[in-house]
């Protein structure tokens, strides 16, 4: 499982800094192993011991589905330290989620500690958040269904449902997996780029929209618009990002995106991302220099048309 950045700082701040038994829901692209938006849970039935899902995150599962196109994963709550397995409430609430829902094969479980957040904190500081002392308050699962029998209606009404309680378990209809979790820090590349460019031109920048969605030539990309005065950068990246560079997309006063050409050289050290991101910064600026655009206007509304993209981005 491949887990953006941003999701991750979320879990963070509304999971792991506080006590065991909370959660929220996975969502991602669709029918890809990459997990972009943690949905948290903010009114569910959590007790010391036990995590429910709400009836509100159900509903909020289906919304995004269909406003953002994104799809359901899975959820991921909290465990006291220590308890690094599925419980049997957990097994329970899976074999009832397969039945409700015969149309999905399998969900991610992961789970989180939320007491060793604080710990880790003290003892790396602000180091990345893919930092393996970090990893360590998440521990994959992924729960695959091994038969249809006694699978239940699936109606519409009922979708992602999860039981209100946890009542006697039948024999499970599923397995459960270790999933490795891996942390794709695009956030903060575009956060990197955005402080390089701020420091070169001596201007403020603005990271102002995340893309999930984009896809080039039938590989998907990941990504933010970082926003500078007078120019629009898309810095969009792979699943193998950062070991693999960038693709970093140009608008200068309105015109078509160009794309940036960059020598990509990263070492894999603490700081490897900064210094590799600082290359892509002087390649814009040298990309910035070298372009003559005149500004576009609609003759309509007297102001800049929209950025630009090229055809292979949908």
């Amino acid at each position: 499982m491949i887990l953006l950045d941003s999701a991750y700082s979320s879990i963070r701040e509304n999971v792991l800094d506080f006590p065991a038994e909370r959660g929220g829901a996975l969502m991602g692209v669709r029918d890809r192993p990459i997990v972009s938006h943690f949905l948290f849970d903010e009114t569910a039935a959590s007790t010391a011991m036990t995590y429910t899902p709400s009836r509100e995150l159900i509903e909020t599962i289906k919304s995004v589905e269909t406003a953002q196109e994104l799809e359901f994963k899975g959820i991921l709550h909290s465990h006291p330290p220590g308890i690094v397995s599925l419980s049997h409430g957990d097994e329970i609430a899976i074999q009832h989620f397969f039945e409700l829902n015969p149309h999905k094969s399998e969900m991610y479980v992961p789970l989180a500690f939320s007491d060793r957040r604080s710990e880790a904190r003290k003892s790396v500081g602000a180091q990345r958040p893919d930092d393996p002392t970090l990893e360590e308050c998440l521990v994959g699962y992924r729960a695959v269904r091994t038969s249809r029998d006694q699978v239940g209606s699936g109606q519409s009404s009922r979708r992602y449902g999860f039981p209100p309680s946890f009542g006697s378990f039948r024999p499970r209809q599923f397995e459960v997996l270790e999933e490795p979790i891996s942390i794709l820090p695009v956030r903060e590349g575009a956060c990197l780029l955005s402080d390089a460019l701020a420091g070169q031109s001596q201007t403020a920048l603005v990271i102002s929209q995340q893309l999930t969605q984009v896809r080039i030539d039938h590989v998907d990309l990941f990504g933010y618009s970082v926003v500078g005065h007078g120019f629009d950068v898309i810095y969009l990246v792979t699943g193998d990002y950062p070991v693999t560079g960038p693709v970093v997309l140009l608008t200068k006063d309105g015109s078509p995106s160009c794309q940036v050409p960059l020598y990509w050289h990263y070492l894999g050290s603490g700081t490897a991302h900064a210094i590799a991101i600082a290359d892509v910064a002087r390649a814009i600026s040298d990309s910035l220099a070298g372009l003559s655009m005149p500004t576009r206007v609609d003759p309509k509304q007297g102001q800049r048309q929209p950025i630009a993209v090229t055809d292979g981005l949908r």
